[in-house]
């Protein structure tokens, strides 16, 4: 419903389509620019209104060949929905105006793995073996590696390319298998993780 202003008691009217208030929505990630409706108003002399802690609200543009109002937005990268409020202003009145309720959803990261989840090497030393691929939308993202096991027996490397890639140096010279578990998890949101299951066999289960 279209709230009212002192619009109609001014005989001017600022308008986004036949109302004084629009909202629009964006993604995240990547978000396309929107076009919030046209404007309507039979004055000349207005302004656009950005608050000055959205930022991230980068442009608002009315194309000047059919009055549309299209809304810029950068990426979102926190974990919070963040909203704001852009007002189209008449110079000679303030109390006359529309609004654009912008809001953006949070960012949801998220980290999986493409790949053997549990694998099992012989007893020898093994280097450079790819296990999988890591998956993630999150840019230029940094991982933690944490190893547990009884002894410290494995390396992993991520590649460029996001591949995984598992070592062993030494052999197993035990007569048991070893077994190592390592949690890659992304630095900037360690909730985000994967548990992978490497196990090297003994020297007599070969």
């Amino acid at each position: 419903m279209a709230f009212i202003s002192k619009v109609a008691q001014e005989g001017v009217s600022i308008k986004i389509g036949d109302s004084n208030r629009q909202y629009i929505y964006f993604d995240a990630e990547n978000p396309e620019p929107k076009t919030v409706g046209r404007l309507n108003t039979n004055i000349y002399d207005y302004s656009i209104e950005i608050p000055e802690d959205a930022e991230w609200i980068t442009q608002v543009e009315i194309d000047k060949s059919n009055n549309d109002i299209v809304v810029y937005a950068d990426s979102n990268s926190e974990q919070v929905d963040r909203i704001a409020t852009v007002k189209i202003v008449s110079d000679a009145n303030p109390d006359i105006y529309a609004e654009i309720i912008v809001k953006q959803y949070a960012f949801k990261p998220f980290l999986s793995f493409d790949g053997y989840d549990s694998v099992t090497f012989d007893s020898e030393p093994f280097v450079g073996h790819s296990i999988g691929t890591l998956i993630t939308n999150v840019p230029g993202f940094d991982v933690n590696i944490d190893y547990y096991g009884s002894e410290r027996w494995l390396e992993v490397d991520i590649r460029p390319n996001n591949e995984v890639v598992v070592y062993s140096k030494t052999p197993n010279e035990s007569s048991d298998y070893r077994i190592a578990y390592v949690t890659i998890s992304l630095q900037q949101y360690p909730s985000e993780s994967v548990v992978i299951k490497v196990a090297q066999l003994g020297m007599t289960e070969n």
